[in-house]
């Protein structure tokens, strides 16, 4: 069974004692301990050799970056306010589906016009005025 710590950096450590192994290991989030302390114990079920770390699958949309970010912020104890939940939320409708490869200023550009032409005020409409290009 696991248990799971919480670090003063904010930080969770999660143990996993299981058949006489013991396997440690430290993440940002409490969901991904809680993944990978899952991951382990089936593999020391099945009698398997155990890998520490569990491999980061970076996010391939949009809408997984945001998903990312508001989980963050919340597991973090910050409150997304209600101005930026909208946004969030529009960005996930319009653009939630590009790739982040695929995403590039003028899509910004288009959907803060876009936004702007729907009466959004100033939190929406200069998102894109923001992002300079690499």
């Amino acid at each position: 069974m696991a248990t799971f710590t919480k670090l003063e950096s904010g930080s969770w450590r999660v143990q996993v004692r299981r058949k006489r192994q013991y396997v440690a290991n430290t993440f940002l989030r409490r969901h991904d301990a809680a993944e990978w302390a899952r991951d382990v114990e089936r593999t020391i079920d099945r009698g398997l050799p155990v890998r520490q770390a569990r491999p980061h699958e970076p996010p391939r949309t949009l809408s997984d970056l945001i998903t990312l970010h508001i989980d963050d912020m919340a597991e973090a104890g910050k409150l997304t306010g209600r101005s930026k939940s909208a946004v969030l939320l529009a960005l996930k409708v319009s653009l939630g589906r590009v790739s982040i490869h695929d995403l590039t200023r003028e899509r910004l550009i288009e959907f803060g016009k876009k936004r702007a032409k729907q009466g959004a005020g100033p939190p929406t409409a200069p998102i894109a005025n923001h992002i300079r290009p690499y």
